[in-house]
C-alpha cells in the first residue's frame, strides 16, 4: 500500500492494521491489533459503530483504488 506507507508502514500510527481485517477496531474507533483478524468482526456492534465502519468503508474507497479481493 504505497499511498499508506507512512500510515501503515513500520511505525506508522496504523501499522496495526497492515495486512489484517480491521473492521472492527475501526468500527470501534481504536487503534488495537486484538481487534483485528476477529472472527465476525460486525457482530455485537451497535448501529451507530456500524455507520461507523460505513464511514470508514467509504472513505477507504474513495481514497485507495482496489487492486483485489480476499480468498478464504
Amino acid at each position: 500500500m504505497t499511498l499508506g506507507k507512512d500510515f501503515y508502514g513500520p511505525d506508522g500510527p496504523y501499522e496495526a492494521f497492515a495486512g489484517k481485517d480491521a473492521t472492527r477496531a475501526l468500527a470501534l474507533m481504536k487503534v488495537d491489533e486484538a481487534l483485528t483478524n476477529v472472527p465476525n468482526p460486525t457482530q455485537g456492534l451497535s448501529l451507530s459503530e456500524m455507520d461507523i465502519l460505513n464511514d470508514w468503508f467509504t472513505k477507504y474507497e474513495n481514497k485507495y483504488p482496489k487492486v483485489g479481493v480476499l480468498a478464504s
